[in-house]
C-alpha cells in the first residue's frame, strides 16, 4: 500500500479519488474555452446565400427563355428574365444579411450577459 508523507499508509479509494481530481483538472485545462470553439454556422450561411442568387438568376434566364420562345423575341425575354433573376437574388441576399445579422447581434448580446 503506498504511503503518505507521514508514513502511514494511504487508502486506495483516497488515491483514487485524488487521480481522478487530478484528471478533471487536466482535462479542464486543455478543453477549448467557448471563445475558442470554431463557428462554422457562417460558412453555411454564405453558401445559402450563394445558392440562392445563383439560383435566382437560373429561374431568371429560364423565364426569360420560355417567354421568348412563346413569344419569339429572341434575345429580349432572356436579357430581361436575367436582369430580374439579379434583382430578385440581391433582395434575397440583402434579406438573409440582414436576418444573420439580427441574429448574430443577439447571440451577442446574450454572451454579454
Amino acid at each position: 500500500m503506498p504511503e503518505s508523507e507521514g508514513g502511514t499508509p494511504k487508502s486506495p479509494d483516497s488515491t483514487l479519488a485524488r487521480m481522478g481530481k487530478d484528471i478533471e483538472a487536466a482535462q479542464a485545462k486543455l478543453a477549448p474555452k467557448a471563445s475558442q470553439e470554431k463557428d462554422y454556422s457562417g460558412i453555411a450561411v454564405g453558401y445559402r446565400m450563394s445558392a440562392e442568387f445563383v439560383a435566382a438568376i437560373a429561374v431568371g434566364a429560364v423565364l426569360g427563355y420560355g417567354i421568348d420562345w412563346l413569344v419569339h423575341t429572341s434575345p429580349f425575354g432572356l436579357v430581361l428574365g436575367l436582369g430580374f433573376g439579379f434583382a430578385a437574388g440581391i433582395v434575397t441576399l440583402l434579406r438573409s444579411a440582414r436576418r444573420w445579422n439580427e441574429r448574430t447581434a443577439a447571440a451577442a448580446r446574450a454572451d454579454k450577459e
